[in-house]
């Protein structure tokens, strides 16, 4: 069972672990600080992101992609219109700040956020969303996207 005991001076002792072990954790947060302090100051340094990924990625078409590493790199590329809350995965906004439904539920309004702009700048406008439900509703393929 670990231990920590703070001193007056702030510091953490630990107990309960060997010598060995605490050399052990101690050269891994060593190493991983100086991994972290590089990774920092190359990411300063230049305006790309550099994400690790555990697979392969089959597509960067969300409507086609089917692995979940996909999944987890177009994350970073497109925002939803409703997102998951990450306590309790309540609907929360993203792209819409908010919506409204109808009493029974065949008509949504969504109010976009105010100022949202795609990466090259343009303002992201209630067009944008209609196409890209229409190209869901017009496309066999798209329509059964991961089982959708």
């Amino acid at each position: 069972m670990l231990k920590v005991t703070l001193t007056k001076t702030g510091s953490a002792r630990l107990r309960g672990f060997s010598r060995a072990t605490l050399a052990i954790i101690g050269a891994s947060a060593l190493a991983l600080s100086s991994t972290v302090a590089a990774t920092a100051a190359t990411a300063a340094d230049s305006s790309q992101a550099r994400i690790a990924l555990i697979g392969d990625i089959d597509s960067l078409n969300p409507f086609i992609n089917v692995l979940s590493v996909g999944d987890d790199l177009l994350k970073y590329n497109y925002e939803p219109l409703v997102a998951w809350a990450a306590e309790d995965y309540a609907e929360s906004p993203a792209i819409a700040e908010s919506w409204e439904v109808n009493e029974p539920g065949t008509e949504w309004t969504f109010h976009l956020e105010p100022g949202a702009k795609w990466s090259d700048g343009e303002p992201i406008v209630a067009d944008d969303v209609i196409w890209t439900i229409k190209a869901i509703q017009d496309n066999d393929s798209l329509k059964t996207s991961k089982g959708l």
